[in-house]
Parts: C-alpha cells; sequence; structure tokens
C-alpha cells in the first residue's frame, strides 16, 4: 500500500508546511527488503520557483557531505516528475523541544529543581558537539577547510530517539563560509530564530563555528532550567538584546549546578574569541563536568529516560512509527494532543490528527508568537493585542459572556417549574467573526514579513489574521523594502506576494601575496583571499594575516551602492631570530650525538594535539601511551606522527596528523 515516488512508497504524511511536506516512506528490494525512511519533498507550487529551487540543492550539497552518528544522515536526493527531495534516514523518537517541554512538566509536578536532568542535558549536548565538530572540520578535496556553520541548532534540530541516539539535522541555513564565488557572503544578512541568535548572528555579520556553540550555551541553559534565554514571544527584542550582547537576567544562569553555570558563561560570551575554541573543547568540558556526576549518562541511560517520559508516545510508535519532531510536546489528562510542527524553514502541521483535531489546533496557534522561520510551537501565550485585534478579542469575549449568562439561568431554574415572571426571551445570537487566512509570497524567498507592524516571520508563510485591513511588509535588516495594504474576508484565502527592490549593495575585493591570507572585516574573520565580499556602503576596517607573515591593517570604503573598493597587500615574511651563540665555556655536541639525534628539514619547534574519538578509545605515538580520549593540547614534536587508537571491541585505527611549529591540529576519528 501506499503512493509511489521514485524509488520509494510513500506510507502516509506526517506534516506538512509552507515550503515543504515530510512523508514516512519505504525503499523495497529484491527478497522482502525494505527500509522505512522519510522523504522530505518541495511543495508543488514551490518547485516552480528558482530561487526556492536553489536553495533546497544548496540543503542537499551540504548533507551529502556530513557522516557522523551525531548527524541525520541523508541517503539520497533527487527529482521526480519536477519535484525535489530528500530522503532521510527515520529517527523514531523526540525532538528536544519536545523533550524540555514534557521534561518540565514531569519536574513541575515531582517538585524537582530542575527541568532536565542536568547529567542528562551535558550528555545530550556532548553528543551534540561531537555531530557539530564534524561538520565544522569538513574539508574539501585539496585539503582546505569548508568553514560549514550550521547557524540553527535550537530545540527543534536535536532529535533523540527511544533508542537514546542523538542526532543534529536540519542543516537547510547552513553556511559554507569557504565556498564558490557565486555564493558571495552579504554582510548583514540574518537568518536564524530570532530567539537563538548568537550576538555576532544578530548584527548580520560573517559567522564560523564559535556561532553554534553559542547556541549549545543556550541549548544547555534551557534544558537545565526549562526556560528560554532570550523571549520567544518578542523576536525583535530577543534579536536586539543578543546584538547587544545582554542576557535577560543573566542571574538565572547561577541557578544551575556551578559547573554547568560556568560552562554556558563561556559559551554565550558576547565575543566569540572568550568562547571555546571549537565544538571539541565544549565537549571535553562537558564530559569532565559528567565524570563528577554521581549519575550515568550514556546512549542506554538516555533511551531509557525517553521512553519513560514518553511512554505513550512509545507505544504508539510500535504500532504506527512516526519520526521524531512530529510527535506531540505534552498531553493534557484525557485531551487529544495538539499538532506539533517539525523543525526545518517552515511550520509543518501534524497529519495524523483527525481533521476536526488539526483545524483545532491551527485554531489554538492562531495568538502565538513569530519565528523567523514561520509559525511558532503550539505554546498559547498571553499577549496584548492591538488594533483591530484588540477589537476582535473583546467582542469575542462579549459574546462568550452572554452566552455564559444564559447557561447560567437555565441551570438556576432547573426543572423545579417556571419562574414566578414570565422569561424575558433570549437575545440574539451574537456572530464572532472568523478569523481569515493570509498567504504572503516574496521575491526573493527568505526575507522577515511584518504584518501590521509586527516581525511574523519569513516568507513564504501562512497566518491567520481578523477580518478587516492589514498591512504586509517585507523586511531586510529591518528595513522596509516592500510593502502593501490588504483587506481580509471571512472565508476568502488571501495571497500577498511582494518583490524587494533590489538592495543597495557594494563590493570590497581583497588580495594578497602570498595568497590564502585569512581576512578579517572588522574583527570578525570573513574568509580568505583573493576574496570579494557584498558590504552596504560605509567604512570597513581590514585586518590580513598569513602564517611567517606580518599582519597588515588597512580602512576600505564603500562611497556608494554599486561602488567598488579594492585592497591588494604584499605580506613582509617574519625574519627569524638570530641565532643564540653557546657560552664560550660549553663544548660543542659530539658527533656521535648529531647523528643519534638528526634534525629533520621542515619539522623544527613544536606544536599541540587535540583529538577525540567515537567511541573513546586509548591513544599511542609508537610506544608512548598519550591518555584516553578526548584529549586536549597534548605537545608534540611539529612533523608528521602516526597515532594508533584502541578501543574495546573495535580493531585498532591508524590516524596520522601533521603538527606544525606554534599550531594546534585538532582530529575526530570514527573508528
Amino acid at each position: 500500500m501506499g503512493i509511489p515516488f521514485g524509488p520509494y512508497v510513500l506510507q502516509r504524511r506526517l506534516a506538512r508546511g509552507g515550503m515543504a511536506e515530510i512523508f514516512l516512506a519505504r525503499r523495497e528490494g529484491p527478497e522482502g527488503f525494505s527500509r522505512d525512511l522519510v522523504v522530505k519533498r518541495i511543495l508543488p507550487h514551490l518547485s516552480e520557483d528558482p530561487r526556492f529551487k536553489e536553495m533546497f540543492v544548496e540543503e542537499a550539497r551540504i548533507v551529502a557531505r556530513l557522516h557522523h552518528p551525531n548527524l541525520v544522515q541523508v541517503h539520497d536526493f533527487g527529482e521526480v516528475d519536477g519535484s525535489f527531495y530528500l530522503a532521510m534516514e527515520l529517527i523514531r523518537g523526540v525532538d528536544l523541544r519536545a523533550l524540555i517541554r514534557r521534561a518540565s512538566e514531569d519536574a513541575g509536578a515531582r517538585g524537582h529543581k530542575h527541568a532536565m536532568p542536568p547529567h542528562h542535558a551535558a550528555k545530550i549536548l556532548s553528543f551534540v558537539c561531537e555531530g557539530l565538530a564534524s561538520a565544522h572540520s569538513l574539508h574539501e578535496k585539496n585539503g582546505d577547510e569548508l568553514g560549514l556553520v550550521h547557524r540553527d541548532v535550537t530545540p527543534a534540530n536535536v532529535l533523540v530517539s527511544f533508542d537514546g541516539a542523538v542526532k543534529v539535522t536540519d542543516f537547510g541555513i547552513a553556511k559554507l563560509s569557504r565556498e564558490s564565488r557565486r555564493d558571495e557572503t552579504v554582510v548583514g544578512a540574518v537568518k536564524g530564530k530570532y530567539a537563538y541568535l548568537s550576538p555576532e548572528q544578530a548584527r548580520g555579520m560573517p559567522l564560523d563555528a564559535r556561532s553554534d556553540l553559542f547556541n549549545v550555551g543556550s541549548l544547555l541553559f534551557e534544558m537545565v532550567s526549562g526556560e528560554t534565554l532570550f523571549p520567544h514571544d518578542e523576536p525583535r527584542d530577543a534579536k536586539i538584546m543578543s546584538a547587544a550582547g545582554i542576557i535577560p537576567e543573566p542571574g538565572r544562569i547561577d541557578r544551575l549546578p556551578e559547573d554547568l553555570a560556568r560552562i554556558v558563561k563561556r559559551a554565550l560570551s558576547p565575543d566569540p574569541r572568550d568562547r571555546f575554541s571549537d565544538a571539541l573543547a565544549l565537549r571535553t568540558e562537558l564530559e569532565a563536568y559528567l565524570r563528577t556526576c554521581p549519575d550515568a549518562s550514556d546512549t542506554v541511560e538516555l533511551g531509557a529516560y525517553v521512553r519513560d517520559l514518553f511512554a505513550d508516545v512509545w507505544a504508539a510508535d510500535r504500532t504506527r512509527p512516526r519520526a521524531a519532531g512530529t510527535v506531540p510536546m505534552t498531553q493534557a489528562e484525557g485531551a487529544p494532543r495538539p499538532a506539533t510542527p517539525l523543525s526545518g524553514p517552515s511550520t509543518l502541521v501534524e497529519e495524523d490528527a483527525p481533521r476536526g483535531a488539526r483545524e483545532a489546533s491551527i485554531q489554538r496557534r492562531i495568538p502565538t508568537m513569530a519565528t523567523t522561520e514561520g509559525l511558532a510551537e503550539t505554546r498559547v501565550r498571553k499577549k496584548k493585542p492591538k488594533g483591530r485585534s484588540r477589537r476582535f478579542a473583546l467582542f469575542a469575549l462579549l459574546a462568550f459572556l452572554l452566552a455564559g449568562s444564559a447557561g447560567v439561568g437555565m441551570i438556576w431554574f432547573g426543572s423545579d417549574g417556571p419562574p414566578t415572571e414570565p422569561p424575558r426571551a433570549a437575545p440574539p445570537p451574537i456572530l464572532v467573526a472568523q478569523p481569515a487566512e493570509l498567504r504572503v509570497e516574496s521575491d526573493p524567498v527568505g526575507l522577515t514579513v511584518a504584518i501590521d507592524g509586527e516581525e511574523s516571520g519569513v516568507a513564504p508563510l501562512r497566518r491567520f489574521l481578523a477580518p478587516g485591513m492589514h498591512r504586509v511588509e517585507l523586511l531586510r535588516r529591518d528595513r522596509v523594502v516592500a510593502s502593501e495594504a490588504i483587506e481580509l474576508r471571512e472565508n476568502e484565502p488571501a495571497v500577498v506576494r511582494l518583490v524587494a527592490t533590489p538592495e543597495a549593495e557594494g563590493t570590497l575585493r581583497i588580495a594578497s601575496a602570498p595568497a590564502d591570507a585569512s581576512v578579517w572585516i572588522d574583527d570578525d574573520l570573513v574568509g580568505r583571499t583573493p576574496l570579494e565580499l557584498k558590504v552596504t556602503p560605509g567604512e570597513y576596517a581590514v585586518r590580513i594575516a598569513a602564517a611567517g607573515h606580518v599582519e597588515q591593517t588597512d580602512q576600505l570604503r564603500v562611497l556608494e551602492p554599486g561602488a567598488v573598493a579594492s585592497l591588494s597587500v604584499q605580506l613582509a615574511p617574519i625574519a627569524p631570530p638570530p641565532p643564540v651563540p653557546p657560552p664560550a665555556t660549553e663544548e660543542p655536541p659530539s658527533t656521535t650525538m648529531m647523528r643519534r639525534r638528526p634534525r629533520r628539514e621542515g619539522t623544527s619547534g613544536s606544536g599541540t594535539l587535540t583529538i577525540s574519538s567515537t567511541p573513546w578509545s586509548e591513544v599511542y605515538l609508537g610506544g608512548r601511551h598519550l591518555g584516553t580520549t578526548p584529549l586536549t593540547n597534548i605537545r608534540l614534536s611539529a612533523g608528521t606522527h602516526t597515532l594508533t587508537l584502541r578501543a574495546p571491541d573495535h580493531a585498532p585505527r591508524r590516524a596520522r596528523v601533521v603538527i606544525r611549529n606554534g599550531e594546534t591540529t585538532r582530529r575526530l576519528v570514527v573508528l
């Protein structure tokens, strides 16, 4: 049973949103072979949009390079009848958003101090760091680093299976900082959910892997405290505070266990240089904390914790599989679970619920807050309605009170007989206007949409609003680039398509000799020479550095849109220090000693090695035992070394590392 779709059979649709739909699918093979997986397909009306198709293909191009146990594996990418799709592994479990919500409810019922047990929170994020480290360390075929940054490490994009496996998903807005020239960095572009933006991300500056570590620190705080770091119902305020390096009520962090509070504070440093150097360094600190915990946490323990917390979902999943991210977050006593959107660049509505439940779910989500990714998940927040929304709410409240008073009269008189006075005629029913559906599309896609002056997500999006006049605006970096007024009527869906005015930008072109030098713009690493950047007009401080050469700084000014500012520099080599002659009393080394300790050309000096492995292993250099992974800052002589990694139930693995003088080499080895 099912619908054929290329090499797959679509069993049922799990969720649908403004950009894509998610299916439970099956791949059939010979001799009864079959595999359940998830198919993510572009919606038909977007398949004709070349910009969105390019975004989807870019996501496929990125995820095809990712291979790690803590990253969701993509099996296939293709096109069927003009519609692009991704085939991904099926994670049967929950996302971190649902886990935090239900853990908070459970902790409140039991009177526990923390929402999620701190040792489980630390272990989940230790696995997240392993997955991010693998993504961050991707290289081109020529050995150059890709500089991949996820940019959306949020609760919706971390999955935990019923077996305890932890997976990072959705690299749909990830960025390769060392991309081809067609993927030029646009300084000032902001992507990601506003409540989880790093300071440099909120400012629209170029990012590196340390931006994702800020997200991990935010998740650690939220998992243990049960509170979000930035306000979700005020996305603009969250963005402004993050850009300014302000944490709301920072004293809340001190309510975490002392060692975790220290890790969170460092990960949330406003200056990326004050955070952990990379994901493996953050993982090392989390693992050090776990070794001090009296309770164990590993894949087995995490699986048991999730199954116990979601016993109802686990029982249903065994007969009707579903993907993590489409399960309910909470369960009211005796009530059906509300629909839950999937992670990703759009709101996805659960398809397993009956039609009435889905419609009720839509109505419940009308007053929820907005994020940069579309409709936010399901918590109904108390927020003062504005303009027509306030009058609409007052109208509905009046109708409810009148209906309630009529009901009270019926109960009061009951069946004991009529009142002494003739009953008055019932007042005519007050009809409450039904919300009207509005769809907003933009050219290009992905720009922020404001409705009646409030940011409501990114286009394309779908909203339900009170009937009447509304103003829809398209924003680029908080500037209005297109707007339109529209009147909404009951039961008449409306579509607004806004075309953004071309962005007024100039160009920075930077070259150096030698090439491949690192370039900083206003203290943010933006790439390597030769480099071309699109920027808004203004003045920029440029710093260029290459190993073994003297750093050079300069100022570049883009006077007007379309202007080009160029800089080409010749970096001077650093002169080696003069040799220090030995004391006159010291005898020269013997010829025998010199033969015994030869000096190889190009290997003078020393550097440090940071290495981690999956699973943990003992690391040896020849007959020397370096220690147990993860290892950090192991000093080795400069040159090429062959390490041997040994782990129980695994064959020994050899790994070659190149140590450069004065530098740190980082490796992640999967046994």
